[in-house]
């Protein structure tokens, strides 16, 4: 069928300098970003993944090789080159609210969302999270860069500082006291980092800890630092 452009709807996001291009053809689809993406969205252009998303019938069971169970709304399978990653949660019920397939690099895929379980008038988020942290991590991961476990930073001079932590580790008092001395935080749970032009650099990302800090932005990466949790800051 072809359809006229001002019936397609396209959103485009840039995380880490990876575009992702995502189109419905739905006339009855809006959509939409989670709002910690909105700074994340660019114009339309090259696009290193292209998503298509429609209302679809999630009720008959997954088809191929059950590959993971994160243990908690997603699951991942494989059937022949494609990926499909299914989300479950009792808040919408019994049948997965969203199902995502892709090809074997990531750089094509589709999402479904349960017809049933959403309001049609009510703008769609087919890339709400996780969805959207696997796809960018799965494209990273064909050489391009890595997701850290991480809060960043940028100082006045404009060099940047990844503080590497786990949970509890202190990203996020770090970020917040960062914050208080005017510098620019990336992100305080989730960054990027990528080697281009000989240089290291490191990126915000929408997926922001406790501190709800994160910026479309990057800079590049002078000092590496690992979080351990201690009685007092120091």
């Amino acid at each position: 069928e072809t359809l006229e452009s001002s019936d397609i709807n396209v959103l485009s996001v840039s995380i880490g300098d990876i575009c992702i291009a995502l189109m419905s053809k739905d006339r009855d689809m809006q959509m939409r970003v989670p709002e910690a993406t909105r700074h994340f969205l660019v114009g339309s252009g090259e696009a290193e993944s292209h998503v298509s998303a429609a209302w679809g019938d999630l009720r008959e069971p997954a088809s191929g090789d059950h590959l993971f169970d994160s243990g908690g709304l997603w699951q991942l399978y494989r059937e022949g080159p494609d990926y499909t990653f299914r989300f479950t949660s009792p808040a919408y019920g019994e049948h997965p609210y969203k199902q995502a397939r892709f090809n074997a690099d990531f750089t094509s895929g589709e999402v479904l969302l349960h017809a049933d379980y959403f309001d049609h008038d009510e703008p769609a988020i087919p890339l709400e999270y996780p969805l959207d942290e696997l796809l960018t991590t799965n494209l990273l991961a064909r050489g391009r860069g890595v997701e850290l476990h991480a809060f960043g930073m940028r100082d006045h001079d404009g060099r940047g500082y990844l503080f590497v932590g786990h949970s509890g580790a202190g990203k996020t008092t770090s970020a917040r006291l960062w914050e208080k001395a005017g510098v620019l935080v990336l992100s305080d749970d989730r960054i990027i980092v990528r080697y281009l032009d000989g240089k290291a650099w490191m990126y915000g990302t929408p997926w922001h800890g406790d501190a709800e800090l994160a910026a479309s932005a990057r800079t590049e990466l002078h000092h590496i630092f690992f979080l351990g949790r201690g009685t007092a800051n120091e």
